[in-house]
């Protein structure tokens, strides 16, 4: 089974249950444990709404890669549980929350044993608090 999503801000943060204030569009749970291959297109889930952008429900992920300047407001970013992940690729601005350090915010990947490799540009998470990368 081969999956590959890219998509638009508003499917993208609303299709991983990411913007609780607008109506989620209809998607088969099963749609998301069959994306293998992420692409978030450039500038997507900039919205003041979006707080925390977790991808620990795509199980089947092989490999993340999300364009600049995306979830530029998100306080929280959470990859956990992802046993096939091998690489994460993160391009510049994207998760910068605040032009100071937020209290309380996280970059977070665990548990993703298959991970080989995690690239971030410039610019990435630079207001977050705390960062946590665990592996068992």
């Amino acid at each position: 089974q081969y999956g590959v999503c890219s998509c638009n801000a508003y499917k993208c943060a609303c299709s991983l249950g990411a913007i609780p204030t607008i109506p989620p569009i209809s998607v088969n749970k099963n749609w998301l444990s069959a994306i293998e291959y992420l692409r978030i297109a450039s500038r997507t889930g900039n919205t003041v709404e979006l707080k925390e952008v977790n991808l620990s429900s795509l199980t089947n992920l092989r490999s993340l890669h999300i364009e600049e300047r995306c979830f530029l407001f998100a306080k929280r970013f959470i990859v956990h549980d992802l046993r096939l992940l091998k690489s994460i690729r993160i391009d510049r601005y994207c998760c910068i929350a605040n032009h100071a350090l937020v209290p309380g915010s996280l970059f977070s990947i665990k548990d993703c044993s298959q991970l080989e490799s995690v690239f971030i540009e410039s610019g990435c998470f630079y207001s977050y608090s705390s960062m946590e990368l665990k592996s068992e």
